[in-house]
């Protein structure tokens, strides 16, 4: 007989079996989705079948882990091997992330390496089963340590593991990390700086628009006149006509971020500022009007300033430019501050005082000068030269008895008549009251030197313009 008229003969003898094994035997559940066949009888044959797996009770495939590390890692990315770490010394020092415990969001080595690729580094790392931490590239200190050491599972997958206690498993995508540039047109690097948010390094903020570069932030304070410019946190841009508030050169491995606009270049860090200099001749303070020195930084506020009168219109100044207008118009104090505002007076005022810190914004009209800060302004007096002498009447007013020289010229001031005064102690006189004698003549006033030396010796004349 051929073969191929043999199979029409055997295929019908196995339907009539399966029809006669139909009619003969029912289906009884199990819990679980297995099926046991059963005679008409009650017995139950050596026979067990399990039916097709519906789309719902299919598992989703898992994927597979050799020696505890994925084989099917994302594309480009590659094991580099288990290594310590430690809490106090990170040695990847980019953004973090912890997964939970168990279920569909703990911990994978896939999970973390999608975590940091989308932050844009090329170094991800699994620890502690459940922690993931990024970077550019290993700190120096962390050394290989055997692949046991890394044996603690991820708490999303328990054929993964995930690092340890001071230990973690690295992988790479190969790509080079960011570097510091060391110079952008006239600007060159000065390293990686100490930096706070309540007292900046380099004081001017500057706002650039997109993502950004180093050569964007230099540009744009060479454009102001500043020559220093900083970038921190991967894009913000400062400058400033020095190095303030204590800052610091730090390890350039804490200026870690990559710019925004440029991954090849290093942006400061979190508390970390790269800092550029300017290689042309920087502009120099401006010269303080003779007759004028500095006194301080003074504390001041919106509500109660320490010098009473603002010169308006006045955004871009120089220390000079500031101190001529208060002059002009009669004050014998001048104030800066904010950068850009100028205030002038005849006393500190509303009990503002001396301040430690807090003066460190440079001017808007000469970036080489000093001008205040917020809630800060520098404050420049009138030189008060006294000038030793008697009087003999010329331009006299009055005489009152005043505690003190201060209490003298506040009085000089209180009377618009008054344009000098003459004060001290006549050694002759029983009481030993101080005079003040005021004038209504500018200095310098006629001086008589009388055969009463001592006398003469122990007043003095000064300008109504004097605050003391």
């Amino acid at each position: 007989m051929h073969v191929h008229s043999f199979l029409p003969i055997v295929g019908l003898t196995l339907v009539t079996i399966a029809a006669a094994q139909d009619n003969s035997t029912q289906q009884a559940s199990i819990p679980g989705g297995m099926f046991v066949l059963t005679d008409t009888n009650g017995t139950t044959p050596n026979k067990r079948w399990l039916p097709p797996a519906s789309s719902a009770m299919r598992r989703a495939p898992v994927k597979r882990a050799i020696a505890g590390i994925c084989d099917n890692l994302p594309s480009k990315w590659s094991y580099q091997g288990c290594f310590t770490d430690s809490p106090s010394l990170r040695v990847l020092s980019g953004p973090s992330t912890c997964f939970d415990d168990t279920g569909s969001n703990g911990a994978t080595q896939e999970k973390c390496i999608e975590f940091c690729d989308q932050a844009g580094y090329s170094v991800a790392g699994v620890e502690w089963g459940k922690e993931c931490y990024c970077g550019y590239l290993l700190d120096s200190s962390a050394v290989k340590s055997p692949e046991t050491d890394c044996s603690m599972t991820c708490t999303g997958n328990d054929a993964e593991n995930c690092g340890n206690g001071g230990r973690i498993n690295v992988f790479t995508n190969g790509d080079s990390a960011p570097a510091i540039l060391a110079a952008t047109g006239d600007f060159t690097s000065q390293g990686c700086y100490s930096d706070s948010a309540s007292a900046r390094t380099l004081t001017t903020r500057v706002s650039l628009p997109g993502n950004v570069r180093v050569s964007d932030c230099t540009t744009a304070c060479a454009a102001q006149g500043f020559p220093y410019a900083g970038l921190e946190f991967g894009q913000e841009c400062y400058c400033g006509a020095s190095i303030q508030n204590g800052g610091a050169p730090i390890a350039d491995k804490q200026c870690d971020m990559a710019c925004t606009a440029d991954k090849t270049q290093y942006c400061g860090g979190r508390g970390a500022i790269n800092i550029y200099k300017s290689n042309l001749p920087a502009r120099g303070p401006s010269t303080v009007p003779d007759g004028w020195t500095s006194e301080k930084c003074y504390t001041d506020s919106p509500s109660n300033r320490a010098l009473s009168f603002k010169v308006p219109n006045f955004s871009k100044f120089s220390v000079a430019q500031c101190i001529a207008e208060c002059d002009e118009n009669g004050y014998t104090l001048a104030g800066t501050e904010y950068g850009t505002e100028c205030y002038c007076g005849n006393s500190i005022q509303n009990g503002n005082t001396p301040a430690s810190s807090g003066c460190d914004m440079a001017c808007a009209g000469n970036t080489a000068d000093t001008c205040g800060g917020a809630g800060h302004i520098n404050i420049f007096q009138k030189n008060c030269s006294p000038v030793p002498g008697c009087h003999y009447g010329y331009g006299y007013l009055s005489t009152t008895h005043v505690g003190g020289l201060a209490n003298c010229a506040d009085a000089c001031q209180a009377n618009p008549d008054c344009q000098s005064i003459q004060w001290g102690t006549d050694p002759y006189e029983g009481s030993g009251q101080p005079f003040c004698n005021q004038f209504k003549y500018a200095l310098p006033l006629p001086v008589l030197q009388s055969y009463h030396d001592a006398r003469c010796d122990s007043f003095s004349f000064y300008d109504k313009a004097c605050s003391f």
